[in-house]
């Protein structure tokens, strides 16, 4: 075949737009004036295989295969933590939080009525009762103060999984 054609004649051919003939001809390396319309044909027809097969990237800079790679891996995580909250070993962050104020204020209610029922149920001194209600102050305010910072959270696991 003679090298007398166009690019918008390539293009035509190929069926696509000017661009996207240019585009392709600069990422082969080729010259559209110095290579056959069936050259030019051919090397197109290779790079839409191998980027149907997965075996290059698409026009965008897609690899085809690194791109199912991701979304299987992505899929598998989502399985695996569905997984793991049916067996009950993750929750949402809001009911963990209800949990655990509910029982808050329960543990809260046991540690204010601990100075009382000790004042009624036998002779400890004023002091005693003080030092005691102050040591709850402080395990109320630390209980309150609970912030787990990733580095923590890991340490929490990492202990649970030796057990």
């Amino acid at each position: 075949m003679s090298k007398a054609h166009t690019l918008a004649k390539t293009a035509r051919h190929l069926g696509c737009g000017k661009s996207t003939v240019v585009n392709f001809l600069a990422t082969k390396g080729m010259v559209h004036d110095e290579c056959t319309l069936d050259e030019i044909r051919l090397a197109y027809i290779t790079k839409l295989r191998d980027a149907a097969s997965g075996r290059g990237a698409s026009e965008g800079g897609l690899d085809l295969m690194a791109e199912r790679a991701r979304l299987a891996k992505v899929q598998a995580d989502k399985v695996e933590l569905q997984n793991a909250i049916a067996r009950n070993e993750y929750a949402h962050v809001s009911v963990l939080t209800l949990a655990l104020s509910k029982v808050g204020s329960q543990v809260a209610g046991i540690l204010e009525a601990i100075p009382v029922k000790l004042k009624r149920r036998s002779s400890i001194s004023y002091d005693d009762l003080q030092f005691i209600k102050g040591e709850i102050v402080k395990a109320r305010n630390l209980a309150a103060k609970v912030n787990l910072t990733d580095a923590e959270v890991a340490e929490m696991e990492s202990r649970i999984d030796d057990a």
